[in-house]
């Protein structure tokens, strides 16, 4: 278990989502946000509206990355309590699969270094910001 836990940065006070390289810049699916999609609950699928959404708030850059991830407590206030991140959130619920890109967006400050995000990802896999 320990060697786990030193394997996903978690020791060190990272949180563990993708501490890996992430999808960002030119090879990203950028269709996915640039494009609106709304939710048709009664047929269980999405529809792409054909007008674009808005550029994301804040400045932020999109990472594509899991949907899944162990963070730590700093991180998940972050997200929580936030401006920017709850702006991220809203802005995404007209986008394909959020989940893909709104925590590695938020954990990746290689990509967004003015969120100054805590236990993020900064781009190597022996460090993280405290």
């Amino acid at each position: 278990m320990l060697s786990a836990i030193r394997s996903s940065g978690a020791e060190a006070g990272c949180s563990g989502a993708d501490t890996d390289a992430g999808i960002f810049g030119e090879r990203i699916h950028r269709a996915r946000f640039e494009n609106e999609f709304i939710e048709v609950p009664e047929r269980h699928t999405l529809h792409k509206t054909g007008r674009r959404n808005p550029a994301p708030p804040h400045n932020i850059d999109i990472v594509r990355g899991s949907a899944y991830g162990v963070f730590s407590r700093r991180f998940v206030e972050f997200i929580v309590r936030d401006r920017r991140a709850r702006d991220l959130l809203e802005w995404s619920r007209r986008t394909w699969s959020p989940d893909e890109f709104y925590w590695s967006t938020l954990h990746h400050t290689y990509a967004n270094p003015h969120l100054h995000t805590p236990g993020a990802y900064p781009g190597n896999r022996t460090s993280c910001i405290r």
